[in-house]
């Protein structure tokens, strides 16, 4: 039991037009892009849709999916994302996946938007992102 409080703040999607995306989620909801940078590793970009301003709020995170040809190994960036309070709840996540030898990202600090994570993997293999610093 994790004894400091998690909260959801995004689900993050792989999609092959990030543009056709945007548009469907405009179309059938109130979700608006919120935020937008460019993502180097893909020469793309990587976007938040929300639908309000307002921190806190969920946020779909959207990836442009690596081309199937590439021998880029797969990523973990479909996942769920949980703000935790501190590093320190980061670290002990960490740990405790490791010894359960889930852990699929150790403590990591990207700064700017991602902020200091760490990745483990559910009973299926779905990839859950811990977070503290994200401005999410």
């Amino acid at each position: 039991m994790i004894e400091e409080e998690s909260r959801l703040t995004h689900i993050a999607f792989q999609v092959t037009d990030i543009q056709r995306t945007i548009d469907f989620y405009a179309s059938y909801t109130r979700m608006r892009v919120v935020h937008e940078r460019p993502d180097p590793q893909r020469g793309s970009r990587v976007v938040w849709l929300r639908e309000q301003e307002a921190l806190g709020s969920m946020t779909i995170v959207l990836f442009k999916k690596d081309d199937p040809a590439s021998s880029a190994p797969p990523s973990s960036l479909n996942h769920l994302g949980f703000a935790v309070e501190s590093r320190v709840a980061v670290d002990t996540i960490a740990r405790r996946a490791a010894e359960e030898r889930i852990l699929v990202l150790p403590p990591s600090d990207y700064g700017g938007v991602v902020g200091y994570i760490c990745e483990i993997s559910d009973p299926d293999g779905t990839v859950i992102e811990f977070s503290h610093g994200q401005r999410l």
